[in-house]
C-alpha cells in the first residue's frame, strides 16, 4: 500500500495525508480530516516509512535497527472488530508512527500459545502494549518483552509495571451520579455479569444512595450492539419499567436505543439511557448519548510515549499514568 492508495480511500490529498502521519503538533489538518486519513491507515493496513520519520524525529530506535511496537488485547473478545479496542488501537498506533516505531505484530489471546511455541521472539529494542484485562495465560508472551511492556487498564493494577489508567470504577461513579442528581431512582443495569467492575460500582452506588437492589432492573448480556438490544427488549417484559437505564459501555448502549426507538419509548422521554467510553458513534445516534469519556486518545498517547521512554532510556519505577473520565452530556438523559 502507498501514500496514494490512503489519499484515495480518505478522499483527500496525497501530501494532506503526508502532512497528517509526519505531524504530531495536532495543526496540520482539521480532526475530521485527520479522523479519516488514519481511519485510511487502519483500513489499509499502510505502514509508513519508519526510518526516514525516526530520522526526521531524532528517535530513531538504534544503529541498524528499527524496533517495532506490538499490540496485545488480553482477551479473545478484546479485538480491533471492537469499536472501544477499535478506536483505542487506532490512537496507538498513530503515536507508534509519530514516535518512529513499526508497526508490530497485533496479538490476541487466543495467539499467545501458538506465537510463542511456534519460536516468535521480539527484537531486543522492540515493546508490547497491552490493552484490556491481564491473565497468568498471557505471561509466556508478556516476558519476552521483558520491562519493555505498558498496560492500558480501566482497573487498579497490582504489578510493578507502566500503565496507564482510567477507573472504571469512578465513571461508573459520575455517570450514576448524574443521573441521580437528575432524580432518577429507579435505574436499570445492562452489561456483563455480577464480577464486572461496573456492576459492582453500579450495586455500590445504590447501597450508599438508599436505594434498593432491585433484580429486576438489571439484565446481564454481551457486551456488544446486539447483547443491549437483546436485554432492553429482555426489560421491557419484566413488570416494573425503570426511569433510566446504565448501560456498561457505549455499545451495548446504542442496541438499546435501537430496541427502544423500535417498540416506540421516546429516549429521553419515556426513559434515560446514560453509558460509559463516548466512542465516536455516541455522538452520532439520536438522540446524542450523554455517556462518561475515557480518554482513549490521551491513553493511547501516552502509554506508547512510556514504552519509548522506557526503551530509550530505561527508567527505573514503573510509571502509573492516571487519566480522568470526564462526562459528555448529550441528549438521552431527561431530569425527573
Amino acid at each position: 500500500m502507498t501514500l496514494k492508495d490512503v489519499a484515495e480511500r480518505a478522499g483527500v490529498s496525497v501530501s494532506t495525508v503526508s502532512r497528517v502521519i509526519a505531524s504530531n503538533n495536532g495543526k496540520c489538518a482539521s480532526e475530521t480530516v485527520k479522523k479519516r486519513v488514519w481511519q485510511a491507515v487502519q483500513e489499509t493496513g499502510y505502514i509508513p516509512n519508519q526510518s526516514a520519520q525516526a530520522l526526521r524525529r531524532g528517535s530513531f530506535a538504534g544503529k541498524g535497527e528499527t524496533a517495532a511496537i506490538c499490540c496485545l488485547f488480553a482477551r479473545s473478545k478484546d479485538s480491533a472488530s471492537d469499536r472501544y479496542f477499535e478506536e483505542l488501537v487506532g490512537y496507538v498506533r498513530q503515536e507508534i508512527i509519530h514516535q518512529g516505531y513499526c508497526l508490530g505484530r497485533q496479538f490476541v489471546q487466543h495467539d499467545v500459545v501458538q506465537a510463542v511455541s511456534g519460536g516468535y521472539r521480539p527484537g531486543k529494542r522492540d515493546g508490547l502494549v497491552v490493552m484490556g484485562r491481564t491473565q497468568e495465560a498471557l505471561s509466556p508472551l508478556i516476558s519476552l518483552f521483558g520491562k519493555r511492556v505498558v498496560y492500558i487498564t480501566l482497573n487498579q493494577m497490582h504489578i510493578a509495571a507502566d500503565h496507564v489508567m482510567c477507573d472504571g470504577r469512578q465513571a461508573t461513579e459520575i455517570a450514576m451520579s448524574y443521573l441521580y442528581a437528575s432524580g432518577h431512582r429507579h435505574i436499570a443495569y445492562i452489561g456483563e455479569y455480577k464480577g464486572e467492575i461496573r456492576y459492582k460500582s453500579y450495586a455500590e452506588f445504590l447501597a450508599r444512595s438508599g436505594l434498593q437492589l432491585q433484580w429486576g432492573y438489571i439484565v446481564f448480556t454481551k457486551m456488544d450492539a446486539e447483547g443491549g438490544y437483546a436485554a432492553a427488549e429482555e426489560l421491557l417484559k419484566r413488570n416494573t419499567r425503570p426511569t433510566a437505564i446504565f448501560c456498561a459501555n457505549d455499545v451495548t448502549a446504542l442496541g438499546v436505543l435501537e430496541c427502544l426507538k423500535n417498540r416506540g419509548i421516546k429516549v429521553p422521554q419515556d426513559v434515560s439511557v446514560i453509558s460509559i467510553d463516548n466512542i465516536s458513534d455516541a455522538s452520532l445516534c439520536l438522540p446524542g448519548l450523554t455517556t462518561v469519556s475515557i480518554p482513549l486518545r490521551d491513553m493511547g498517547a501516552f502509554a506508547v510515549k512510556t514504552l519509548v521512554d522506557r526503551i530509550q532510556h530505561g527508567h527505573t519505577f514503573p510509571l502509573s499514568i492516571f487519566m480522568p473520565p470526564e462526562l459528555v452530556v448529550r441528549g438521552s438523559v431527561q431530569a425527573l
